[in-house]
């Protein structure tokens, strides 16, 4: 019954029979038969037929309750297990981009996380990884803070990193002037829609300044090529941009000037927070407060 109550879970959580069945490689039929097994032991319906997306019965839901306890209850055992008898975790955690150059840029960090625990690692945007943490395909993930998060989430915050506003050094007089005349044009923006976007926005609102996108992206990756070969302005993670404002083939036109994104770590509720995740997060939120006091510098 426990792997029956783990893909209801899944097939509640997905809203369908082809994604459950794509998440838990499993065929459909076999799906299918699953659920009806699963029904026929608690003697009751579980599912709403013909809603789309699929919702549970009354008595569903006091079925996922079960479920999602007793997978935390799961890993939390097998979490306590592994750090009473000194052994490696295995955890799969997700970054965002300036999350993970914390632990590039520190080459000490991924050495010394990779001691205590066997991990694979994803990076994508805060609203990908915060699906895959949902969906029990990550354990954990390191995220921009969001304004909400579903009620079977935690979010713990971790600390604020800083952004700058950057452009090349040929354009900065040019990029100065346009920002006292209240506008920064040819800005390479993130995703419309996206959190940081809207922390951006305002952020530069509130000095009295509107932004004119001319390109949009999910990587700050990109944005920094593209700002180099191309020019423009960008409002990106200070220790992404900080080796080339460095090396001065990218200057800030408003110095002493950043913006707080505030970074935090989900999990699924319930879920004891690893011993080397803890770590890793108060080692991030000292990285953030160094790299602010920097970029105020």
């Amino acid at each position: 019954m426990e792997k029956r109550l783990h893909k209801f879970s899944v097939l509640i959580e997905t809203g369908s029979f082809t994604k459950a069945a794509q998440h838990l490689r499993v065929s459909q039929p076999a799906l299918t038969t699953a659920i009806q097994k699963l029904e026929r032991e608690l003697k009751t319906e579980l599912l709403i037929r013909g809603s789309h997306p699929l919702k549970a019965t009354a008595a569903g839901n006091l079925a996922l309750a079960a479920a999602e306890a007793q997978h935390t209850n799961l890993f939390n055992l097998q979490i306590q297990l592994t750090e009473l008898l000194g052994q490696k975790p295995q955890l799969a955690i997700g970054m965002i981009d300036s999350a993970i150059e914390v632990l590039f840029t520190h080459g000490d960090s991924l050495k010394q996380l990779r001691e205590t625990v066997n991990i694979s690692l994803s990076i994508n945007s805060s609203s990908q990884l915060q699906q895959a943490v949902e969906h029990d395909s990550l354990d954990v993930a390191f995220i921009v803070e969001q304004p909400q998060v579903p009620q079977y989430l935690t979010s713990t915050h971790v600390g604020s990193e800083p952004l700058v506003i950057v452009c090349r050094p040929d354009e900065e007089l040019d990029v100065a002037a346009s920002m006292q005349h209240g506008i920064l044009p040819n800005f390479l923006s993130y995703n419309q829609s996206s959190t940081t976007e809207e922390l951006i926005r305002q952020a530069l609102h509130q000095n009295g300044i509107v932004p004119q996108p001319s390109f949009y992206s999910t990587s700050p990756a990109v944005m920094v090529k593209l700002a180099l070969s191309q020019g423009g302005s960008a409002v990106l993670p200070y220790l992404l941009v900080r080796e080339w404002l460095d090396r001065g083939e990218l200057v800030l036109p408003l110095p002493s000037y950043a913006i707080e994104r505030r970074i935090s770590v989900i999990m699924r509720q319930g879920r004891a927070m690893p011993q080397a995740v803890r770590t890793l997060a108060d080692h991030m939120q000292h990285t953030f407060t160094i790299l602010m006091q920097a970029s105020k510098l």
